[in-house]
């Protein structure tokens, strides 16, 4: 164990995995592969923090974002799905009164399919929600591959899920996101995560960045597929003129004007 004491009077304590006695070369044989990169996994493990990390793609983001939430069971719970195999995603969000984007739960798996992946996100909506669910997803799900004839889409389907999606460019996803994050005129913010949230919020600390001289951000196979879901919750329910919420318009629920002859 290393103690370093830094200028600014911080206290560093570096204690490294190779000291317990149960994280043997075998571990680090089987651990390592979920790693999506090797200097993910010198950052995280090695305590190796030399590489020089990308430009921030959220830079706005800061700890007065994050703190905890609790859900409204009178509005619906809105779920984000990115697909694949590595590390499928779900994020679960809502909207408030307030018309800010509230992240309450993410969750990622890691090397398995979408079906039993489905089945447990189900599991989990379930259990700690009891209210109505909108799904939103890739336009991407709707593809057919040479693997099987079942798109993504109609695996979540046959579980009771069917998701929105819109054609929507990658920068003005990040955009929405961006503007939410800027601080309102009563100095709030349009957008909150939860502190359980732990690997979204990395993302946003710098595990999500951008490529060098580049808007678009680095596939890093990891961050990414978080950040895609939480992209297809606001593309589809915030509209990126003035960034609010979009209204459901029916025919019927249009206010009635005043008739210039009759008065009514």
């Amino acid at each position: 164990m290393q103690i370093e004491t830094k200028p600014n009077g911080f206290t560093v304590v570096k204690l490294h995995y190779s000291d317990h006695p149960s994280k043997t070369a075998e571990w680090v044989l089987k651990y390592k592969k979920s790693y999506p990169s090797e200097d993910m996994w010198n950052q995280e493990q090695e305590l190796d923090f030399t590489k020089q990390l990308g430009r921030r793609a959220f830079p706005a983001f800061s700890q007065g974002h994050i703190k905890p939430l609790q859900y409204y069971p009178y509005k619906h719970i809105l779920r984000g799905w990115d697909f694949g195999y590595h590390h499928p995603a779900c994020v679960f969000a809502q909207i408030n009164d307030k018309d800010q984007l509230l992240i309450l739960r993410e969750n990622m798996g890691t090397d398995i399919t979408l079906e039993p992946f489905g089945k447990n996100m189900r599991a989990i909506s379930k259990e700690h929600y009891s209210t109505k669910f909108e799904d939103y997803c890739d336009p991407s799900g709707k593809s057919k591959s040479d693997k099987s004839e079942r798109t993504s889409v109609d695996i979540l389907r046959t579980l009771g899920i069917r998701c929105r999606m819109k054609d929507s460019g990658v920068v003005d996803g990040l955009n929405l996101i961006r503007q939410l994050l800027l601080p309102r005129e009563n100095g709030e913010f349009g957008f909150y995560i939860d502190p359980q949230c732990v690997n979204l919020i990395d993302g946003f600390f710098g595990g999500y960045s951008l490529r060098e001289n580049s808007e678009d951000p680095d596939k890093d196979g990891f961050y990414e597929h978080l950040m895609d879901a939480l992209r297809y919750i606001t593309v589809n329910v915030f509209n990126p003129r003035h960034f609010s919420p979009i209204r459901p318009c029916f025919p019927w629920a249009r206010k009635r004007t005043v008739d210039e002859v009759s008065g009514y």
